[in-house]
């Protein structure tokens, strides 16, 4: 989907928590956008930005998941 200037989405941060933000700015590849809830800014890739909240939270979920899996393989200490 096209993300334009000004449209509200929701942006995966830490793979774990999901925020909503505001698009401000489109240049070589990378997104700004700023926070609705504290006014901070970030630059992002467009694949940690999501129309819609139940998009978001899913893809939280599949990273935890991954994590959980990681872990009880003794892949990450």
């Amino acid at each position: 989907m096209l993300l334009l200037k000004g449209q509200l989405v929701y942006v995966l941060q830490s793979r774990y928590a999901v925020r909503q933000a505001r698009v401000m700015g489109i240049s070589g590849g990378l997104f700004t956008l700023r926070f609705t809830d504290n006014g901070g800014a970030v630059r992002v890739r467009r694949s940690r930005i999501f129309v819609y909240p139940d998009e978001a939270h899913a893809a939280a979920e599949r990273h935890q998941d991954y994590a959980s899996f990681q872990i009880r393989k003794g892949l990450i200490f």
